[in-house]
């Protein structure tokens, strides 16, 4: 395992988890830690345009790897940066643009 301060360096890390499944191109679901939602990323909803390569970016980043989370609460919902030995999310807003 990379430690968290190889990461994520500049990031207060509230929590870790493993990603076991991709819902869409901001929001996955990982063990322990349940639903989250990337903060600062907005995607198209599925059904939407763009949305199914959002959440395949999205999946090839952090699907199965372990993530970083600095937890935010805004109005009674969980938003997150995230970090991963492979992406951030300032990473994930450059290569997943279109």
């Amino acid at each position: 395992m990379i430690p968290p301060s190889t990461v994520a360096s500049n990031w207060e890390i509230d929590a870790t988890g493993i990603v076991e499944r991709v819902m869409d191109g901001d929001t996955f679901h990982a063990v322990p830690l349940g639903r989250v939602r990337l903060a600062d990323i907005d995607t198209p909803e599925v059904g939407e345009p763009g949305a199914q390569e959002a959440t395949d970016c999205l999946t090839s980043l952090v699907y199965r790897r372990l993530v970083y989370l600095d937890v935010d609460d805004l109005h009674g919902r969980t938003f997150t940066d995230a970090s991963s030995p492979w992406s951030t999310s300032a990473i994930t807003r450059r290569t997943c643009s279109t």
